[in-house]
């Protein structure tokens, strides 16, 4: 074998591996921080300008009240601190006051789905 033929064997292998010439030579401490930050949300402001509007909008269509932090959480894996980065949803939990509540789970049918309805609509606006 060639060395030609041979470097491109080597490169080829560690391509498929994606292991690097400088992957070697780090500490695994030194990859491990390497993925990490690979993973760091960096759109923190965006989310949570986002998440505000999204909340005050919800606030004052089912509270009458202008918060952009009460009756909301983050939730799913922003709200568990496990979110990676390129990830394009944000699972937040709201409160809706309890009237609110009330008046559409008595609906006769789909109760529930009138309560949804009422959420999409109001959050176009944020």
């Amino acid at each position: 074998m060639t060395k030609d033929v041979q470097r491109e064997t080597t490169f080829t292998q560690r391509a498929a591996t994606g292991i690097t010439a400088r992957d070697r030579d780090m500490s695994v401490s030194d990859q491990f921080s390497g993925f990490s930050n690979n993973l760091t949300i960096l759109n923190r402001d965006t989310v949570s300008t986002r998440y505000k509007a999204i909340t005050k909008r919800l606030n004052l269509d089912f509270w009458e009240w202008e918060s952009d932090s009460l009756h909301s959480l983050y939730s799913g894996s922003y709200g568990r601190g496990t979110a990676v980065r390129g990830k394009t949803d944000l699972d937040m939990a709201f409160w809706s006051s309890a009237d609110k509540f009330c008046r559409d789970d008595n609906y006769d049918a789909n109760g529930q789905s009138g309560l949804m309805q009422a959420t999409r609509n109001s959050t176009p606006h944020s």
